[in-house]
């Protein structure tokens, strides 16, 4: 949901800064279209201001975060405090992968390893 908020608030900053750019396109608008895109563009640059000064709260912060960032993966107890159900759904993947292959006759445990986000 962030992520779509933040995007939303980029695109609503671009056009926005188009009407209101003076020079160019402000003449084009009638002043209560400029006075709306004004406050528009002024809690759009709030949100994504708001939005960058959590994150970067998040990656300094949040033990085990600049990990993830950097490196491209975080550690088992990380993922299961942080993201129970994305921790979930790898650990279920991989048991299933262990079982198919204890039934085809292949020997040895697959390493659980949580690298990025997603599938």
């Amino acid at each position: 949901m962030l992520f779509w908020t933040l995007n939303l608030a980029m695109v609503t900053l671009l056009v926005t800064g188009i009407i209101m750019w003076r020079q160019y396109f402000s003449h084009y608008f009638s002043i209560p279209v400029l006075r709306i895109a004004i406050l528009l563009h002024s809690a759009s640059a709030f949100m994504l201001f708001t939005g960058i000064l959590v994150h970067i709260y998040m990656a300094f912060w949040v033990k085990g975060s600049i990990r993830g960032i950097v490196e491209g993966w975080v550690t088992v107890r990380w993922a299961k405090k942080h993201h129970p159900r994305w921790y979930r759904e790898e650990v279920l993947s991989k048991l299933e992968e262990d079982l198919l292959n204890e039934q085809s006759g292949k020997v040895g445990k697959t390493k659980v390893l949580f690298k990025g986000f997603g599938k």
